[in-house]
């Protein structure tokens, strides 16, 4: 548990839901009150808490666990320090302890694909994609006026320390002809993902 620092019996504490980030993925820095009294705060809420506490501990965190988050990102590849962060309460100022992500290098990563390869037109046809990454981007298709997406499904697994995120998709085939599936019908994929082509016909 981190150093806090705070006054009298309430303390203020921040720490990191993870220590270790890939470059250009957020992690969250959890805030967390200790010592507060729920029907004080209640009672004291509107006319102590200061606009930026108000905005941070909304009406449900009030009553849980006096806790929250805020989403940050680490810029340098090493150690990223965050805080101390304050907050104004009981008209008493809590200053948090500060924070250290270490940020890593984005490794080369790679999404396979597996479909048929010849597909009837307006058939119905299964794409399952899967990939390594503990990253936080999104796996999505672009609209296309090639096949049309009806049901989309996905699961994670750990296998022998080895994550694996599968998506499959349920299409129904629109349009004939020779295709390839590769990292352009994707939306949004980073500059560190490859996606393995795959080419298939419709007829």
């Amino acid at each position: 548990m981190p150093m806090a620092y705070g006054q009298n019996d309430v303390k203020f504490i921040v720490h990191p839901a993870k220590d270790t980030v890939i470059l250009g993925d957020h992690v969250n820095l959890n805030f967390l009150l200790f010592g507060v009294k729920s029907d004080e705060l209640e009672k004291n809420r509107e006319s102590t808490l200061s606009d930026s506490v108000k905005n941070v501990f909304s009406d449900e965190t009030l009553y849980a666990h006096f806790q929250t988050f805020i989403r940050v990102k680490p810029k340098v590849i090493g150690c990223n320090s965050f805080g101390p962060y304050t907050i104004q309460l009981f008209d008493r100022e809590l200053v948090s302890n500060k924070v250290s992500v270490y940020g890593i290098k984005r490794k080369m990563e790679s999404i396979k694909i597996i479909m048929p390869s010849k597909c009837k037109l307006e058939g119905e046809a299964e794409i399952k994609l899967t990939n390594h990454s503990l990253s936080d981007y999104s796996i999505k298709l672009k609209s296309t006026d090639i096949f049309q997406i009806m049901g989309l499904s996905s699961s994670t697994s750990v296998v022998n320390n080895k994550f694996t995120k599968n998506i499959t998709l349920n299409v129904i085939l629109k349009k004939a002809g020779s295709f390839k599936l590769d990292k352009s019908m994707f939306k949004d994929l980073p500059d560190n993902v490859t996606v393995e082509t795959h080419m298939f016909e419709v007829h």
